[in-house]
């Protein structure tokens, strides 16, 4: 059979006719259902520990309602290793706070650099030169050369792209490594070998 002009006219109908009823139907589905407004599991700010997990409120909220929130968390040493501050749950290095972090988010310990938060210890670093200015400096994974050193039992290991301050690991695959210590501390894990790289691995993998 030979279409004509007016077959072509009737299916075209037909096919706007089925949009339009599609249309209508994902229109009734938002009208009554929830699913296309954002999740708010909480208010950005909020923290909580929970079984030895911080938990933070991520997320974006306009003034407007607009955007979502939800709950991240991540594991710390232990329940009381974990506080809560105005910007969330967080992990510290000790159960007590440190006076020398009660008014400033770092300070030098020789050649240690130690990060704060809130009062807490959060993260120790091993540095070349440690200055509350200018950072760590010759720490782990910073750049390094002859003018640029390594801190104290770090060596600067040479890559095909660049060189890097890193400490010897021939350790057992994935076992806590002491030479790896020599990095510092982080609130949040802990050093172990894998493929003779010192590697941070969360305390969730325990």
């Amino acid at each position: 059979m030979r279409l004509t002009s007016s077959h072509f006219v009737r299916r075209s109908l037909h096919v706007i006719s089925l949009s339009v009823a599609s249309f209508g139907m994902t229109m009734a589905t938002i009208g009554c259902g929830n699913w296309y407004e954002p999740k708010r599991e909480c208010e950005y700010g909020q923290g909580r520990c929970e079984n030895g997990v911080a938990y933070r409120c991520k997320g974006f909220q306009s003034h407007y309602g607009g955007g979502g929130t939800e709950w991240e968390g991540i594991r710390c040493k232990s329940q009381n290793h974990c506080k809560v501050d105005s910007e969330g749950g967080y992990c510290t290095l000790t159960e007590e706070p440190d006076e020398r972090c009660a008014d400033t988010r770092r300070y030098c310990d020789g050649q240690m650099m130690v990060r704060c938060r809130s009062g807490f210890p959060i993260e120790k670093e091993t540095c070349a030169t440690c200055s509350e200015e200018e950072d760590c400096q010759g720490g782990w994974e910073e750049v390094c050369d002859r003018n640029h050193p390594c801190g104290p039992g770090l060596t600067c290991v040479t890559t095909n792209l660049f060189s890097a301050c890193a400490p010897e690991c021939d350790c057992d695959e994935g076992s806590r490594c002491p030479a790896c210590d020599v990095i510092g501390e982080r609130a949040t894990s802990e050093w172990i070998c894998s493929h003779n790289v010192c590697t941070a691995r969360p305390y969730y993998w325990r």
